[in-house]
């Protein structure tokens, strides 16, 4: 005959043991969302959590479209043309720069705008951003530079009180250098 032994039980109300178990489930629900918070903050941090600035304007994030990408390696070819036939070219007749305004709103105080050249790639260039309102001017020249696909003009930020009246004033962008200039479409902005 075998003799089994015998077990003795556990006095733990069973009870107690529910609440325990119930308050770890808790606790490891508890430590998994807060674990996932943290890291899905952390992958966010250099990302833009949607395609609208702070001036509430509309960002493209979508990939370049087949015309943009000709338009880059049309660029990148005249690039080199340019840089072979005309290093030790004086053109005093320029060709035509299409001035392009990506930027205006008012932020904090400020006026800031920016702008590009894009059918040019170069440096050298300067750009002149004229805000007109009536008889009232008020203008900041900046250096121009080349992109990967453009010609950048710096971006400009004016105070807000250097604006010689509140009210609509327009903005207009032209970019000079010793191959081309031209000049924006005029834009409106609301000084306020």
């Amino acid at each position: 005959m075998t003799k089994y032994k015998h077990k003795k039980q556990s006095k733990t109300n069973p009870g107690k043991r529910y609440v325990l178990l119930l308050l770890l489930g808790v606790a490891i629900l508890v430590s998994g969302y807060a674990s996932l918070r943290y890291f899905n903050n952390k992958s966010n941090v250099n990302s833009s959590p949607s395609n609208v600035d702070s001036n509430g304007d509309y960002l493209n994030l979508n990939p370049p479209t087949e015309e943009e990408k000709q338009q880059a390696d049309n660029n990148k070819k005249a690039l080199s043309k340019d840089e072979n036939e005309n290093s030790n070219n004086t053109n005093t007749n320029n060709s035509s720069a299409v001035v392009i305004i990506s930027r205006l709103g008012t932020y904090e105080g400020q006026v800031e705008a920016a702008g590009y050249v894009q059918n040019v790639f170069e440096d050298g260039g300067k750009c002149l951003y004229t805000f007109t309102n009536g008889s009232s001017k008020l203008t900041r020249e900046v250096d121009a530079f080349r992109d990967v696909t453009t010609t950048i003009c710096s971006g400009v930020e004016i105070p807000i009180s250097e604006f010689a009246n509140k009210g609509k004033w327009q903005l207009t962008i032209s970019y000079k250098s010793s191959l081309y200039e031209g000049s924006s479409t005029q834009q409106d902005i609301e000084v306020q």
